[in-house]
């Protein structure tokens, strides 16, 4: 029996928390080390992908069927009004954070990048126990 969708989708998302908890805890053990660090800011892009595409597919399958459409902020928006996420202007700090990674990399804005990656970590496992607990699903 094939899942459904969003279910593959969650699953991906529990994949990357996880992903992303494991280079946090690297990072921990080796906090000098350049590579620990950029590996952190790149699973940190791909869960931050994968927690977006999670919030546009709960909302199509909501009260907005062209979420796919939405831009960030309005993913955002609408995900903090239907009780998605608590906090709307720390997921858009999240979202210029994950827009530096791909326009103004460099070493301080890298480390900036980084220091907030423990407050995304948590935010996006939060965002991940709604999904779960409004599926009814432990994936």
């Amino acid at each position: 029996m094939m899942m459904p969708h969003h279910s593959s989708e969650m699953s991906l998302f529990a994949d990357a928390v996880d992903r992303l908890d494991e280079a946090l805890r690297a990072m921990e053990e080796y906090p000098a080390l350049t590579v620990v660090r950029d590996g952190v800011i790149k699973r940190f892009e791909f869960t931050y992908e994968m927690a977006i595409r999670c919030l546009r597919s709960r909302l199509r399958r909501g009260a907005h069927p062209d979420a796919g459409r939405y831009g960030y902020r309005t993913t955002i928006r609408f995900s903090a009004d239907a009780g998605l996420i608590d906090d709307p202007e720390a997921w858009i700090g999240h979202t210029n954070s994950r827009q530096s990674t791909t326009h103004d990399y460099n070493e301080p804005v890298a480390v900036s990048i980084v220091a907030n990656v423990p407050t995304f970590a948590a935010d996006a496992r939060r965002l991940l126990s709604r999904l779960r607990s409004e599926t009814g699903t432990d994936i």
